[in-house]
């Protein structure tokens, strides 16, 4: 017997018909521009509908900075956040006066309501402009309309989330830091009028007589002495009365307090980096199995190969991404002009052999920092690599260095140049005639010179770094090549190899490269 289907019965048309006008359901975009005629909405509708939007991604910008709250606590902030109060607590008197520790609370009740001012007047001032920007694109003629409104509203309110959140994040770390300061000076303001209020003769009793005369007659009390745990320290160590030990002990005690919280960063740090493993590993359990595949972009070079690992789903976003990208960039070295003045690309002097070593901020394979950020690199070219290079004298030239601000730049004899930055003056000269070891030409002139003016944000601070990689470009004349061809209409073929350089030994890339 033959099973059939009544249509009109079946729950989904059902659900149409009460949903949808005759069957037809329509998702509508807020922000973006339709050629549909929505027509004339009351001014009502629309002040509803604005407040609704303004209020979605005030509640999304709330979330958001709770998530940044909780993302930014880690064992290095605790530590330093310790440091931080220990130092405070140092150089706090002990001795002050109530008056004094209430205007000390004032300044910082002070402090904090200007930095909330200055919250409330960037939100007013971001939500002023959204709804000016709103009107005018309602009032703009020909062109305006609501379309053009949302979208005016949708462009700004983008640009003011990140601008309060930043003002937000701001204000509340002050709030806490402030109501936290407050309430223990007003907690230390009432112990010591408790303790003060406790009859003499039982304070001599529990504290003895030169504990509770001090007391009763100095502390907290106008006049009276400066009272820090720095200046104790200070005192006793100048009460030494032979002046090399006194100079022993002092310098001892600095170097100490030093170290000991060098020494704290170090272990915070190593905590975080295996917290952020052990929450990596966490968060695989659940997914599908591990998967892993080996693309290989060119069949002539096998040992050029792409690894991806992980999940099925990612494993195929990857690859296809990856092959996406050798597809678009293919042999270019996007980038990758350190060194090669634009002369050299206007004169008729092809390269025929080419090393970029790259260096980076971490030691070894790994490209990402434990917290997810990408490591720091610096790429130096080397124009007319030697022909015989053995890996001794590769790793001799690439070993780490201080990356900093100093720029030391040569002239070759073959009308080139190549920059290294470094830490130090003599760094930057140092590593540029490692690297130029590796290269037939020969230095003319040499010159040392500081950045002094940059964005801070920018700014080449020392960082240690270390060999990472070796892209070789080989061109060999070929009549048939189409990779270059120079102004006398020869015709060349380019040959490219990567190297990596982290290995102690020769990787079996070294071996395998031709460098003729």
């Amino acid at each position: 017997m033959a099973i059939s289907i009544a249509v009109k019965s079946l729950a989904s048309r059902a659900v149409r018909e009460v949903v949808g006008d005759k069957g037809t359901r329509l998702i509508e975009t807020s922000l973006a521009f339709s050629d549909v005629d929505q027509g004339p909405d009351g001014i009502v509708g629309r002040v509803i509908s604005f407040l609704s939007r303004g209020t979605g991604w005030l509640a999304q910008g709330a979330w958001d900075l709770i998530q940044w709250g909780l993302s930014k606590i880690n064992f290095g902030r605790i530590w330093g956040w310790i440091v931080n109060s220990a130092a405070r607590i140092a150089v706090f008197d002990w001795n002050s006066t109530d008056v004094e520790i209430t205007a000390l609370q004032a300044n910082n009740t002070i402090a904090l309501f200007s930095t909330w001012g200055a919250a409330t007047g960037a939100g007013l001032g971001w939500l002023t402009g959204i709804g000016v920007g709103y009107g005018l694109g309602m009032a703009v003629p020909v062109i305006g309309g609501a379309t053009l409104a949302k979208a005016i509203a949708g462009a700004t309110t983008a640009e003011a989330i990140d601008e309060i959140q930043a003002v937000l994040r701001s204000a509340i770390t002050q709030t806490v830091s402030t109501v936290s300061n407050n309430t223990v000076l007003e907690g230390y303001k009432r112990l010591r009028g408790l303790i003060k209020r406790v009859p003499p003769n039982l304070l001599r009793v529990y504290f003895g007589p030169e504990n509770a005369d001090f007391i009763l007659n100095e502390w907290g009390l106008e006049g009276s002495p400066t009272l820090t745990f720095a200046g104790e320290v200070e005192t006793q160590i100048e009460r030494i009365e032979s002046d090399r030990i006194r100079a022993f002990v002092e310098n001892a005690v600095e170097e100490y307090i030093d170290s000991f919280i060098e020494a704290g960063y170090v272990i915070a740090n190593e905590l975080d980096t295996a917290y952020q493993q052990t929450k990596l590993q966490e968060g695989r359990k659940g997914q599908t199995a591990s998967r892993a595949v080996t693309i290989i972009p060119d069949v002539q070079s096998p040992h050029e190969r792409i690894y991806v690992e992980g999940t099925e789903a990612e494993v195929k976003e990857r690859a296809q991404q990856a092959i996406t990208n050798l597809r678009v960039l293919g042999n270019r070295d996007v980038g990758e002009i350190v060194g090669q003045p634009i002369g050299d690309y206007l004169r008729a002097q092809p390269h025929r052999r080419k090393a970029t070593i790259t260096f980076k901020d971490i030691p070894g394979r790994a490209t990402r920092r434990p917290d997810g950020t990408r490591a720091r690199y610096a790429d130096y070219t080397i124009p007319d690599l030697e022909q015989v290079v053995n890996w001794v004298e590769l790793k001799r030239a690439v070993r780490p260095y201080n990356w900093g601000e100093f720029r030391a730049t040569a002239n070759l004899d073959n009308g080139r140049q190549m920059a290294v930055y470094g830490g130090t003056a003599l760094e930057a000269e140092e590593k540029l005639r490692d690297l130029l070891t590796l290269s037939t030409a020969d230095i003319v002139t040499l010159s040392v010179t500081q950045e002094k003016d940059r964005d801070i944000r920018v700014r080449k601070r020392m960082t240690r770094m270390y060999p990472y990689r070796l892209k070789l470009l080989v061109r060999r004349f070929d009549p048939d090549g189409s990779s270059y061809i120079d102004a006398e209409g020869n015709a060349f073929t380019d040959n490219n190899f990567t190297i990596p350089l982290w290995p102690d030994e020769a990787p079996p890339e070294f071996t395998q490269t031709t460098f003729i």
